[in-house]
């Protein structure tokens, strides 16, 4: 289908660049950009919608999991304070990140 769409001409420079560096057109090069855009915001949803799900029950874990994980997190962030709040709120943080 073919569509018009304005974009800022700095915009339109890099993707030229980048289309004759991939060898590939520009509507290809679009086309990519635009589908990778979609999964992601795909994605996105999904994990917002597990996050709201998870969110409304309080979580339990086995204590020596949690042990385990706890240990873990003070080898990544030496020096950081992991007690069970600021540890559960750090986790949360990095599974929204990596998520």
């Amino acid at each position: 289908m073919k569509t018009a769409v304005s974009v800022p001409d700095r915009l339109f420079r890099l993707a030229e660049t980048t289309a004759r560096r991939m060898r590939v057109s520009r509507s290809e090069l679009y086309a990519k950009a635009i589908a990778e855009f979609l999964e992601r915001q795909h994605g996105n949803a999904i994990a917002e919608r597990l996050n709201e799900v998870y969110s409304r029950r309080a979580a339990r874990m086995d204590p020596g999991l949690q042990r385990a994980q706890l240990k873990c997190l003070e080898k990544d962030a030496p020096g950081r304070d992991f007690s069970r709040s600021s540890a559960t709120s750090y986790l949360g943080s990095s599974m929204k990140r990596s998520g």
